[in-house]
């Protein structure tokens, strides 16, 4: 009966230590499984957060690239009259005017004057500024 007992308290002492190795295994495998999924996450980040720089980069280039060319067509607001609304275009309301710096031989030229969106980015710009 003695011996029962001391047999019966050694395999509970092995299946403990089996227990443990196997509770230990799995804390184990969590751990790393949480540090690649937190490596992967970081670099998920890093990707997007340079992407969104590199987009961020593009669009100053094309506003940069916009404000040259807007200067080289631009005419002074005071030499245009602006008459009426003529409609609405793709970018924004259309009216009709005059040019007022060149009428000297004769009636001021009619021009259509095409107005954009405050909010447009500058590729935006950039289609508006080539149509």
């Amino acid at each position: 009966s003695l011996h029962l007992v001391t047999h019966l308290g050694s395999c509970n002492r092995g299946l403990g230590f089996i227990i443990g190795l196997a509770i230990g295994a799995m804390a184990l495998t969590c751990l790393f499984a949480a540090l690649a999924w937190r490596r992967w996450y970081s670099k998920r980040l890093k990707k997007h957060f340079e992407q969104s720089l590199t987009i961020a980069n593009e669009e100053e280039i094309l506003l940069q690239e916009t404000r040259k060319l807007t200067y080289e067509w631009e005419i002074p607001r005071e030499n245009l009259a602006i008459n009426r609304q003529l409609g609405e275009g793709a970018f924004g309301a259309v009216f009709g005017g005059e040019l007022l710096n060149d009428c000297d031989s004769g009636p001021c030229p009619a021009v259509a004057v095409k107005t954009m969106l405050k909010d447009s980015t500058a590729a935006r710009k950039r289609e508006f500024l080539a149509e």
